[in-house]
């Protein structure tokens, strides 16, 4: 039976914020989580990348490597080679449409199955973490918080995947004692298709998503490929999440809050849990999906 192994690659980043400096600048909470609920998805990845205090990119050929090294094979790089050279046999026409720009155009018709030349025909996507914004002191259903994070994560798929099954967003959090609040209430979430037709590309908010909270962890799902028989060739193009958690105790010095995102190569859905004693996410089926997260922590006064 083949061993299986969780494929996460993180970057750690450890933060101290002066609450009260912060504070100063976001005089309202409410205002900026209004301001995002007002917002279009493109608005909000322009804000994210402006923002960034971090900026991760998945490739589809780096996570079949680590997932065929995991298992001691090379099935996934395999099936890459095989799609990435049925998708060189497709006309510049065929993949105009299929959303793929004249760069990308040319690595996808030069492709002669090697490996050297895959990554640049397998798909990648962006992910932007941008500040968080913070307050001190606000009324959350008729008690004072101590502190409030508003938190968002953005994406964007910069080359279309070749693997288009179902991808996650995950968020987790903790404290010394566990008693962060999510704010279910206020949660933001949006996903845009990109719509194809004679190569004329359209973006818009037509696919409704979910979020999921479980103890410590709120994660969001969604398919990759949209098609529909009158709209064949539609697939996921960008997405945010963003919501706020609440600290309500005043001896919690530190605030931790990991950011996860994973893209499955494999027709099995993906589902998100904390990883054990670690404070990491992890994604599972392990053997099919890959994570980039980033774990912050927040010293509070």
């Amino acid at each position: 039976m083949k061993k299986l192994f969780s494929i996460v690659m993180c970057f750690a980043l450890i933060l101290v914020i002066n609450t009260t400096s912060l504070a100063k600048e976001d005089t309202s909470l409410s205002t900026i989580i209004n301001k995002f609920k007002n917002m279009s998805v493109d608005e909000v990845l322009e804000y994210s990348k402006k923002n960034a205090k971090h900026k991760m990119r998945i490739n589809e050929y780096d996570m079949a490597v680590a997932i065929d090294n995991a298992n001691n094979n090379n099935e996934r790089v395999k099936q890459l080679k095989a799609d990435a050279l049925k998708l060189s046999s497709l006309s510049q026409v065929e993949l105009t449409r299929k959303g793929y720009n004249e760069s990308q155009i040319n690595s996808v018709k030069t492709y002669d199955g090697s490996i050297e030349l895959l990554k640049g025909v397998a798909g990648e996507v962006e992910i932007y973490l941008p500040q968080h914004y913070l307050k001190n002191n606000i009324e959350y259903k008729g008690r004072i918080m101590k502190t409030a994070f508003a938190i968002t994560m953005s994406f964007e798929w910069v080359k279309p995947p070749l693997c288009k099954y179902t991808d996650i967003m995950a968020l987790a959090w903790k404290t010394t004692d566990g008693s962060l609040i999510f704010d279910e209430s206020n949660v933001n979430v949006a996903i845009t298709r990109e719509h194809i037709t004679d190569g004329q590309h359209t973006e818009y908010n037509a696919y409704p998503v979910s979020i999921k909270v479980n103890d410590n962890l709120a994660s969001v799902k969604f398919p990759v490929d949209l098609s529909t028989n009158e709209y064949p060739l539609d697939v996921v193009k960008k997405g945010y999440f963003n919501g706020i958690l609440y600290n309500p105790d005043i001896t919690n010095t530190a605030v931790q809050v990991s950011w996860a995102y994973g893209h499955s190569i494999f027709t099995i859905k993906p589902s998100a849990s904390l990883s054990g004693s670690k404070f990491s996410i992890s994604i599972t089926p392990t053997t099919f999906v890959d994570t980039k997260c980033d774990v912050k922590t927040f010293f509070v006064e």
